[in-house]
């Protein structure tokens, strides 16, 4: 991810972890206000990774997990298909590895069942960003 801040100064590097888009808009206004520089931004966007991302599309009928930007699980009701992807390996999700990684799938829907009050209560402006699973 490559950062101009507003100086001109900028700032390269790989964020390890993944962020959701409301963490990426409090880091972007951190950086206009000053608050992160590119002395202290590999520091400050740690501070915002998370394990886990959840997402679904508008109807709620596909449901998404991401586990430490290795994994994605999908609950797909519109097929009735879950599916896996090791993002790693196969960033463009064109093979389903569930079958070989039955464990992993498992612990990840179960997680997906767990917060599904997180699911439900994103705002419009949530679901408008993540349309596309």
């Amino acid at each position: 991810m490559l950062v101009k801040f507003p100086d001109g100064e900028s700032a390269a590097g790989r964020l390890v972890g993944q962020i959701n888009h409301e963490a990426m808009t409090d880091l972007v206004t951190k950086i206009i206000s000053g608050r992160v520089s590119a002395e202290n931004f590999a520091e400050e966007a740690s501070k915002l990774s998370s394990e886990y991302l959840l997402s679904r599309n508008c109807n709620d009928t596909i449901q998404s997990v991401r586990y430490k930007s290795e994994w994605k699980f999908i609950k797909n009701a519109d097929t009735g298909r879950d599916e896996l992807y090791n993002l790693l390996k196969d960033p463009a999700e064109q093979n389903n590895v569930l079958e070989e990684n039955a464990q992993i799938a498992m612990q990840l829907e179960e997680y997906l069942i767990e917060h599904q009050s997180e699911l439900h209560n994103m705002s419009p402006h949530e679901l408008a960003i993540r349309v596309c699973l």
